[in-house]
């Protein structure tokens, strides 16, 4: 019986067929768009951050130019009312907003170039006040360094500025700095002795200072102890060590009272530190004798200038020698 054909074309075409996981090759590009929004905020902020820090050049200076180009008269009188505003904020307790104003002041100041002096005397004094209620404002926020800044500025064109110098005293109080605050204060006090804050100043900083030591004083107590101090730190390490001096004295005679002497020992055998040597001493032979440190009894026979003498010296003697 003929047998029917094998039909080879069905592996063919199973083995062009894609396989089954090829489905899923569609996803392999496939992105998050809320990654890809996130990258692409990500790359514009490094962008803005890039041309801040790098590209100086690229910034809009026309704010800065119309300031410039306003006569000075203008500029002068922009700065009396940013100081009035301030002054206004300063004093319904707007502090934040009062030193905008003061700074906005000091930025008209920086670009007057007056051709009178009358002009410049009003404009820094204009100055001089701003930085001094700037310091006030940010002393009220707690913005120490700001207000050592402005202090700064202020003490620079007045040495002896009372205000200056107490408000910088008050910065060095806060700061546990009571060295320079005494000093600050003693310079504003020496001007203006009857001024109530100062005075009121002067005793909160001796009450600081006295607080201070006293927590200096109670910690050193609770670490060295109460009733400890320097002289008695050395008193007590001089007991201890005579103390140990003489446990080990002690020791030291008890050890020597077990233990008999060298010359107790020779009493009872004169010849007793003739001993052999040991295997291996002696002389260069091998052999031999060594003689310890003994003391020769009296009438041994040696001579009574040697009786008493004690023998120090390692001695050995050749095997054809005779014991003395």
């Amino acid at each position: 019986m003929a047998q029917p054909a094998v039909a080879h074309g069905g592996d063919n075409a199973r083995r062009d067929a894609p396989h089954w996981t090829h489905t899923y090759d569609k996803w392999d590009g496939w992105e998050d768009p809320d990654e890809l929004a996130k990258k692409r905020e990500e790359e514009e902020k490094r962008a803005k951050s890039y041309r801040e820090n790098h590209m100086a050049c690229a910034h809009d200076r026309s704010a800065e130019r119309k300031v410039m180009e306003m006569p000075i008269e203008e500029k002068i009188s922009a700065c009396r009312d940013f100081r009035q505003r301030g002054n206004l904020f300063h004093a319904e307790g707007q502090y934040r907003r009062g030193a905008l104003q003061y700074r906005q002041a000091l930025i008209y100041y920086d670009f007057c170039f007056p051709d009178e002096d009358s002009q410049q005397q009003e404009l820094d004094d204009i100055r001089q006040a701003c930085l001094l209620n700037s310091a006030a404002c940010f002393l009220a926020c707690g913005e120490l360094d700001q207000t050592l800044d402005c202090c700064y500025q202020a003490l620079r064109a007045e040495p002896n500025n009372v205000k200056a110098l107490y408000r910088r005293a008050v910065v060095y109080r806060l700061r546990d700095r009571f060295k320079e605050a005494s000093v600050d204060l003693g310079k504003a006090l020496a001007q203006r002795p009857n001024e109530v804050m100062l005075r009121k100043e002067s005793a909160v900083l001796k009450s600081k200072i006295a607080s201070y030591r006293e927590r200096r004083k109670a910690m050193g107590e609770q670490i060295f102890g109460k009733e400890q101090g320097p002289d008695q730190d050395n008193v007590r390490g001089s007991s201890n060590y005579n103390g140990q001096a003489s446990q080990q004295e002690s020791e030291t005679q008890e050890k020597d009272d077990s233990e008999p002497s060298a010359a107790e020992a020779a009493e009872d055998d004169p010849y007793q530190c003739f001993a052999p040597a040991a295997a291996g001493g002696g002389n260069e032979s091998g052999g031999g004798y060594a003689v310890t440190a003994a003391v020769v009894p009296a009438g041994s026979g040696r001579g009574e200038e040697e009786e008493g003498r004690r023998w120090h010296d390692l001695v050995s003697y050749h095997e054809g020698d005779q014991r003395p």
